[in-house]
């Protein structure tokens, strides 16, 4: 359904942990999913470049996606990237590569994805009035129970990095990790469907 350019994506990201078709019924398995393989092909053109410089930038607007999935594998790569072994390029990148399919090997907690998206509001919220506060605050505790997908929270989160030009976020990939449109014919055709969201 996503047409060639996710065919591309797939097969040039066949190392990636794959989800069998049953599985990816689930809104949130899905998510993770192509959270995974557009993350791991994006880093494949930066491999390519093979600079220092591409692979800081790489990880630098993937933080808090990598936030969200492991804390201490992110602080190791963080670690890789400044290279403070002084390793030859082809070698840093090895080493991070090994690491990036160790942090998507597993989805994701609720935990730990209620955590950045509490950390990111902390950028905000300080311009933010009362009332759009509690707003916030009642879907990620709707997203804690399970309620509503992880995109609900971040397309909030996205506007109001937008209103309030917010620099250190405007690039972070936590919001867009993959493109919308992915997911926009599945909730469509799913919608009436609550088995895809358990």
């Amino acid at each position: 359904r996503s047409g060639g350019l996710f065919g591309e994506i797939v097969s040039n990201t066949l190392n990636c942990v794959l989800e069998s078709e049953g599985r990816l019924r689930n809104f949130f398995i899905q998510e993770h999913f192509l959270a995974s393989i557009f993350t791991l092909a994006d880093f494949e053109r930066a491999k390519n470049k093979n600079t220092i410089s591409d692979l800081v930038s790489f990880h630098s607007k993937n933080k808090f996606l990598f936030m969200a999935y492991n804390q201490e594998v992110l602080r190791e790569m963080g670690r890789i990237v400044a290279n403070q072994k002084n390793l030859a390029t082809n070698d840093t990148f090895e080493i991070y590569e090994k690491l990036l399919y160790s942090l998507f090997s597993t989805s994701s907690s609720h935990k730990s994805m209620i955590n950045v998206v509490l950390h990111l509001f902390g950028f905000v919220s300080k311009d933010l009035n009362t009332s759009e506060k509690q707003f916030y605050l009642d879907l990620v505790n709707k997203y804690k129970n399970k309620k509503i997908p992880l995109s609900v929270l971040t397309h909030v989160l996205k506007s109001w990095t937008v209103r309030f030009a917010e620099p250190y976020l405007s690039n972070q990939t936590f919001f867009n990790p993959f493109p919308e449109e992915l997911l926009e014919e599945e909730l469509s055709s799913l919608a009436d469907r609550p088995e895809y969201w358990k």
